[in-house]
């Protein structure tokens, strides 16, 4: 009885230390790290920001026009599993392939997303105009399940690929 005792024990120790590990992988004390996603809607002249630093997600308002005064909406301190994940899907990206502007040349207003990435001394900005980007599109959904639903980015991969196609026939 002592033996299969010990053996639980050793068991539950194990499974313990791996659940933190996964917890702890992502590279949580990376120092130095930002995410901006700029949601634009040019026709209402306001934008939200939604800003992921150390530990924690903030979504501002930010109008343009002169009376507009910037203020905070929401603010979410993150977990360690959450950092990880967002480390993840930017140590996935590779930078250097993705463009610095995409373009549904078809469509004038509608879903303006800029992405501002800043890892360490490195800074790297990403416009998509009525595009849909496979690249950060895990970023902006890992936004959306931070956010409650008043705040989340409309990004809807479905339309937009349709949006995309059906420019491309006409081009």
């Amino acid at each position: 009885m002592k033996h299969v005792l010990q053996a639980m024990l050793l068991g539950l120790i194990l499974l313990l230390s791996c659940d933190s590990q996964e917890e702890g992988s992502g590279n949580t004390n990376l120092s130095g790290f930002e995410v901006s996603i700029y949601d634009s809607d040019y026709s209402l002249a306001y934008s939200k920001i939604y800003h992921i630093s150390d530990n924690e997600l903030k979504v501002y308002f930010s109008g343009s026009l002169k009376e507009d005064k910037e203020n905070t909406l929401f603010v979410r301190k993150m977990t360690p599993t959450q950092i990880g994940r967002i480390h993840r899907l930017i140590d996935g990206l590779a930078l250097g392939d993705i463009s610095d502007s995409y373009s549904n040349d078809c469509v004038e207003d509608g879903s303006q997303i800029s992405i501002r990435l800043r890892i360490e001394d490195s800074n790297k900005s990403i416009h998509l105009s009525n595009y849909y980007l496979e690249d950060v599109a895990g970023i902006i959904q890992f936004v959306n399940t931070l956010t409650p639903s008043e705040h989340k980015i409309l990004y809807e991969k479905d339309e937009l690929i349709a949006s995309q196609e059906e420019c491309d026939e006409w081009h």
